[in-house]
């Protein structure tokens, strides 16, 4: 008989299998697990970890159909080619090496996921754990190319630079592509008095950045709660709170030196 642990693991054990496309028995997975020691619900020990890459080993072979039998290289290069200038969300799989340098220096080979987000940003993340095995935040450039009959990814930045050659490619697709940017309808300009104030709300979320050491003022509020702050001119917690993104814990940090910036800047505009 499994303990509850043990039988949470099997579970779990299970489900990453078969997030990873292998299919074992769970009365093999059960045995294997009855001969470890460390079994951690909350975990992969490394003794879990030899067991999923066996499972890989014994039954993923079929799994590594290459992407390049079924589909020319040019083809696929091509439509990853679309996918990316689209801007869609895509996902690769396979088996790849990788060359990192930039923040730091890496080369690995072996079994990665890469997803390439609309805005260029690039993850590689590996079989375990939540922590990608490199990135890079809005690469300049993204090249598919063919090497040497392998398909290859270059994704280059100011100071970084990193290669993906896919051994054997499981599989790579577009998976949506990002909404229109919704377009405003801009309003009236502001008044002469309206960008006075403006300029005294803006320096105000200055003051309080610094007071919380946030270097990002939009953390603050951002233009468009500003640009909102400016044309209803709050005096109270209640007319605050009517404005979007002014939420409670909005309130309950900056709320009052808001309404007292603009409750000053009223009277001060009073004849």
């Amino acid at each position: 008989m499994m303990n509850d642990t043990q039988f949470k693991v099997l579970l779990n054990m299970k489900d990453i299998l078969m997030r990873m496309g292998i299919n074992v028995p769970m009365s093999e997975i059960e045995a294997d697990l009855k001969m470890i020691a460390d079994c951690d619900e909350h975990g992969i020990s490394p003794a879990m970890y030899s067991l999923i890459t066996r499972y890989l080993e014994k039954y993923g072979s079929d799994r590594y159909e290459n992407l390049d039998e079924r589909k020319d290289v040019t083809g696929t290069l091509s439509a990853i080619r679309s996918c990316i200038s689209a801007g869609c969300f895509c996902l690769g799989e396979g088996l790849a090496s990788i060359e990192y340098t930039g923040r730091t220096t890496k080369a690995r080979k072996g079994e990665y996921i890469i997803l390439i987000k609309p805005d260029n940003s690039l993850i590689v993340h590996g079989p375990s754990g939540v922590n990608p095995v490199c990135y890079m935040s809005r690469a300049s450039d993204i090249k598919p190319y063919d090497c040497q009959g392998k398909i290859g990814l270059m994704a280059s930045g100011r100071d970084e630079r990193l290669s993906i050659v896919f051994d054997k490619m499981i599989s790579f697709q577009g998976l949506f592509t990002p909404l229109p940017e919704k377009r405003e309808i801009p309003g009236p300009e502001l008044t002469e008095e309206e960008k006075r104030l403006e300029v005294s709300l803006k320096s105000l979320r200055k003051t309080l950045a610094q007071e919380s050491e946030i270097k990002y003022l939009p953390a603050i509020y951002d233009n468009r709660i500003l640009l909102e702050l400016v044309r209803q001119k709050p005096v109270s917690i209640e007319e605050l709170g009517r404005i979007k993104g002014f939420g409670r814990k909005r309130i309950e940090k900056y709320g009052q030196r808001v309404i007292d910036t603009i409750a000053e800047f009223k009277a001060c505009a009073c004849p």
